[in-house]
Parts: structure tokens; C-alpha cells; sequence
């Protein structure tokens, strides 16, 4: 093994010798690797935490500074036409997304900015679909006169106990929120149709209130536009926002209803 030419005379001393260079190959390459990735970061799209944050909450602060200086501007007198226009929600929103695009491509570059608008589109796109949709819905039960027959169906008279006013009022809140599908228009339909007993039946006002906001929760289901925009907004099937929404809405509004009837006896 000592002889030169041994074929096991060179694995030894060469090897030896040349483990301070492998060992200094990994130990160089161990600390290149980090630096590689550092360049590899800092070469890419720049990052949305070097921006400033009021920078970053431009996109939200742009438009409600839009609309609320119309909202006032226009309380105290007439509004210029500039400032209405920018101070429509429409155009404020649109250009708090203009906002939004251009440090999304600043921060993540093009191929993400393109994915999520791509994303984006597809939610808002089904949601606006299904909205008009249901908005023209309400418009055709609107259409067919269903209050009137509700007015006749739950007529009170004057001489309703404290009790029965109250569950008609969220009766009728929840029959015209069922019908309609849309919660606003079932309380404001069914306080019109309840309030010429109210004040006859010696209930107070702000129990009634109570009472048909608690009806009109019940049972938010497919001719609501919310039902298909929270649908859409968390990627659930219909069936599994049933289960959720309209299940969760009918418990909240049938949970509520004691409180308000004990309420009822004690104001």
C-alpha cells in the first residue's frame, strides 16, 4: 500500500488531502445557498410589506373619502358636478380597484395580477348575474299585488292583545321576506301592514320594530340575492348554504322572538 503504485495508495493520501476542499465545497456551497435564495428573492416582484401601510390601505380609503365628501358636500348645498360624479359609488369603488390593480402588479407582478382578476371576474361575474336575477324576481312578485292579499290574510284589529300583535308582526315580516327575498322590503312591507294597530293595541313602537326585524331574518334562502353572494363569496354549493344560511338565519330568528315577546310585556 505504500508503493506508488498500489491501487489503494492514492485513496488514502489523496483523499486525505483533498478532504480540507470537499469540506470546504459544502461548507461553501451550505452558505451560497441562502445567499441564492436572498438574490432570487430580491430579484422577483417587490413584496406589499416594503409599501407603506397607508399606502396599502389606499384602496379602501380613496373611496370612502370619495363618497363621504359627496355625502356631505352635498348636505350642505349643491354639489359640484365633479364631485358627484367622483363621489358616486359606482366610480369610487372603480377607481379604489384601479388603485388596487396597480399595486397588486407592483407588488406580485403580471402573471399573479392577471390570476387574480381572473378569480375575481369569476366570483363578481356570478354574483352580479344571480343579483340581477333575483332583484328582477322581487320586481314580478312586486308586480303581482302580493302585500294587498297579505293585508287581508293577517288583518288585525285594533283590539289585538300585546302578545298576538307581535307574533303577527313577525309573521307577516317573515311570510313577506319568504316571498320576496329580500329582508329590507319584508320589514318596511309588514311595518306598513302592522302599523295601523299598533297604536291601538297598546304595544310600543320600538317592540314591533324588534319584532318584525326578528321575522324578516327567518329563512334566507335562494330568491335572496345575500343567499347567493355568500354562496359565491365562500364557494359553497347550494346545497351546502342552505344547510348554513337559511338554516343559521331561521335559528337566529326563532331564538330572538321570546326576548322580544318578554320585552313586549315589560315596556
Amino acid at each position: 500500500m505504500e508503493h506508488p503504485d498500489h491501487p489503494e495508495h492514492g485513496d488514502g493520501a489523496t483523499g486525505a488531502a483533498f478532504a480540507p476542499d470537499r469540506a470546504h465545497g459544502a461548507a461553501t456551497g451550505s452558505a451560497a445557498a441562502p445567499a441564492t435564495a436572498d438574490a432570487d428573492s430580491t430579484s422577483g416582484p417587490r413584496s406589499s410589506n416594503q409599501l407603506p401601510l397607508l399606502v396599502r390601505l389606499l384602496p379602501i380609503l380613496v373611496p370612502l373619502v370619495l363618497i363621504a365628501s359627496a355625502a356631505f358636500i352635498d348636505l350642505a348645498g349643491d354639489a359640484p358636478t365633479v364631485v358627484t360624479f367622483l363621489g358616486d359609488a359606482n366610480v369610487a369603488l372603480f377607481i379604489g380597484l384601479l388603485i388596487a390593480f396597480v399595486m397588486v402588479r407592483y407588488s406580485l407582478g403580471g402573471d399573479a395580477t392577471e390570476n387574480a382578476v381572473s378569480s375575481g371576474l369569476r366570483t363578481t361575474g356570478e354574483i352580479l348575474l344571480i343579483t340581477g336575477i333575483g332583484g328582477s324576481l322581487g320586481a314580478v312578485i312586486g308586480a303581482t299585488t302580493v302585500e294587498d292579499s297579505l293585508v287581508d290574510l293577517f288583518n288585525a284589529s285594533p283590539g289585538s292583545a300585546v302578545a298576538f300583535t307581535v307574533l303577527l308582526a313577525w309573521l307577516i315580516a317573515a311570510v313577506l321576506h319568504l316571498a320576496i327575498g329580500s329582508v329590507s322590503v319584508g320589514a318596511i312591507a309588514a311595518a306598513g301592514i302592522i302599523a295601523p294597530v299598533v297604536g291601538s293595541a297598546g304595544v310600543d313602537p320600538v317592540v314591533v320594530g324588534l319584532a318584525i326585524a326578528s321575522g324578516a331574518m327567518f329563512a334566507v334562502h335562494v330568491n335572496s340575492n345575500f343567499f347567493w353572494m355568500f354562496k359565491a363569496l365562500l364557494g359553497l354549493s347550494t346545497q351546502g348554504a342552505l344547510k348554513t344560511l337559511t338554516v343559521v338565519t331561521s335559528i337566529g330568528a326563532l331564538v330572538s322572538l321570546p326576548p322580544v315577546l318578554l320585552l313586549a310585556f315589560i315596556v
